[in-house]
């Protein structure tokens, strides 16, 4: 009991330093994860082995090496370009096909891949025209956590839920997307609303359009090569689960054959990685290894459904308390440790599998759009906070809670009303 209290205590503290903003949110990680470590609370074996997403951080690193060479050729500006003289300079415009272009390919990508190419055009955009780019920024975090959900392969709690109850791509197209589809309307309406001042037009705009985006393009050996070898990533993301190849192993690969074509040195290439936030990743890999250690998440979710027999009271209970935890402790955590109270929970009240069902989705609805309420809850969240640090306006823990809580709540309450309508109780 005593364990399980210090690493509650070294969770809350590290999670304080977070929110604090004293100290930067990599270092208070990894002097949590450090005690955890030293105090014994998780071995060094099962850090790296059981707790550490190489997924996630294989992900993270390949795709920043074939961005960042594809920067280089000058393309992100062409496309800046390129959008704001489509926009007429029309913010609002602009704001609303950042949010809707992030959350569909969010959904047959994964919303880590969308942020990373779709963040550093945002920047290059506002930056030219003196404006904040944290509206967009948001947005886009957002949009691509509610995007992911629509399908099996957008976002890691869906191929979690995917893989234990056995559902295929098209099960979740047919039972997520309408919900999806009402969420990201109300959300955009909603944040549209929020930044109505910022999404003015008016002032530098209008010096794009006598920009010439072809001139922007340095470097056009290099994004032939660039763009064959991305397109060839985006098909291994598109085939890795028929192929069974993890979606790490096709962004490594990708960023390999991208330096061995190119000759690129790996230095030069590994300087555009976000080494901050990858450590960031490490740290709170570890702190929440943790807590699953010491069983707190699994306690909670038992102490929530102990008592409850009816199965709509159940379908909220899951969907809620797995969306708040997510928010707060990560979306994959919180659905790997719900899973088998889900598995426990059709056995023990004998629920059939097509009863059960629902609290599946409700699981998959929760953490998905729960990772919408902090920074902490979902890794795009956390991508584009470390990309904000690289310009003027910094994406803070509250900056983003005060936008992204509400519409969570907001995406929470929408999803109940769906499941009840949708999956009517027996």
């Amino acid at each position: 009991m005593l364990k399980t209290l210090a690493v509650l205590f070294i969770f809350i503290l590290t999670y304080f330093g977070i929110v604090r903003e004293r100290i930067h949110k990599t270092t208070v990680v990894l002097l949590g994860a450090g005690a955890v470590l030293v105090f014994g609370f998780v071995g060094p074996g099962d850090a790296w082995k059981v707790y550490f997403d190489y997924n996630t951080i294989g992900l993270l690193t390949g795709m920043m090496i074939i961005v960042g060479v594809i920067k280089k050729t000058g393309l992100l500006q062409y496309a800046a370009i390129k959008l704001t003289k489509a926009s007429r300079g029309n913010f609002m415009l602009l704001f609303l096909f950042f949010s809707l272009a992030t959350a569909f390919f969010s959904a047959f990508l994964d919303n880590v891949t969308t942020i990373l190419l779709v963040a550093p055009i945002t920047i290059l955009i506002t930056e030219r025209v003196g404006r904040n780019p944290l509206p967009f920024l948001i947005s886009e975090m957002i949009c691509s956590n509610i995007g992911g959900t629509a399908t099996l392969i957008g976002d890691p709690p869906n191929m979690l839920v995917g893989s234990a109850a056995g559902y295929s791509f098209t099960s979740f197209i047919l039972n997520l997307t309408p919900i999806v589809v009402i969420v990201l309307f109300c959300s955009i309406v909603v944040l549209g609303f929020i930044y109505r001042a910022n999404l003015r037009t008016g002032g530098q705009e209008a010096g794009f359009e006598s920009m010439d985006e072809r001139k922007a393009i340095v470097n056009p050996k290099l994004l032939r090569t660039s763009l064959f070898v991305f397109g060839l990533t985006l098909v291994g993301f598109l085939l890795h689960d028929t192929i069974h190849i993890m979606p790490s192993m096709v962004a490594l690969s990708g960023a390999v054959l991208l330096l061995l074509i190119t000759r690129i040195h790996p230095d030069e290439a590994l300087a555009e990685v976000e080494w901050s936030t990858l450590f960031f990743f490490i740290g709170l890999f570890v702190i929440v290894g943790a807590v699953e250690k010491a069983e707190l998440i699994s306690m909670a979710g038992r102490a929530i459904t102990a008592s409850v027999q009816n199965e709509v009271l159940l379908r909220i209970l899951i969907l809620w308390s797995s969306g708040i935890f997510s928010a707060f402790m990560g979306a994959v955590p919180i659905v790997t440790a719900f899973i088998p109270l889900v598995e426990n929970l059709g056995r023990e009240l004998s629920i059939p599998p097509e009863r059960l069902a629902p609290l599946w989705w409700c699981l998959a609805l929760g953490g998905s759009l729960g990772g919408i309420g902090t920074i902490l809850g979902t890794a795009a969240n956390m991508v584009v906070t470390g990309i904000s640090e690289r310009t003027r306006h910094r994406i803070t823990y509250k900056s983003y809670l005060i936008v992204g809580f509400p519409i969570m709540i907001i995406a929470l309450i929408i999803s109940t009303g769906y499941v009840l309508l949708r999956y009517r109780a027996p």
